[in-house]
């Protein structure tokens, strides 16, 4: 909501010092302001979601003056634009390993060029979630689910943490991820 102002610092912040590296973690409900902060300066951007697929995104953030395309489209604009993207997945192992979400998964991938999912507990009760995302509970299991993105994507890295502009892309991760 304060995007001008971190706009400004950022641009600030890149004209006085090569040092650093400026993140910023967003729900990407803006496009227009993704864009605008990219061009501020941004290293790298990281997009909140529970899933891939809208329904199940809708579900769970039930969004209001943005839909789940602005998101897609914000994901796609960062890495459009240079910066190391990142998803800060929100897992349930039911709804995030079912056959559904690893297929929608693969093309979100493609589709946006992604560099590094960051998969976060979602920390709550997997019965009530479940119910309340309509699903069994039951998938193909997380370290499966993993596997088959790797293989898709041998490019992509999992993590925890954001990187440091000097460390976007370790020993064995080749830069220059073909935009998609």
């Amino acid at each position: 909501m304060q995007a001008d102002t971190v706009a400004v610092a950022t641009r600030r912040l890149k004209s006085s010092t090569s040092r650093g590296t400026v993140n910023f973690n967003s729900n990407g409900s803006f496009p227009d302001r993704v864009r605008m902060l990219c061009d501020a300066g941004m290293d790298s951007m990281r997009f909140s979601m529970n899933s891939v697929r809208e329904d199940f995104y809708n579900r769970y953030y039930r969004p209001v003056g943005y839909t789940f395309s602005d998101v897609a489209e914000s994901v796609k604009t960062a890495r459009e634009k240079g910066l190391f993207t990142m998803i800060n997945y929100l897992v349930s192992p039911g709804l995030t390993d079912s056959a559904g979400e690893v297929e929608a998964l693969l093309k979100f991938i493609g589709a946006t060029g992604v560099d590094m999912i960051q998969m976060r507990n979602l920390s709550i009760d997997p019965d009530f979630y479940n119910k309340r995302m309509g699903v069994s509970g039951r998938g193909i299991g997380m370290y499966r689910m993993l596997e088959l993105v790797k293989r898709e994507y041998p490019r992509i890295q999992y993590g925890y943490f954001n990187r440091t502009k000097e460390n976007f892309f370790p020993e064995g991760f080749e830069q220059g991820w073909p935009v998609p």
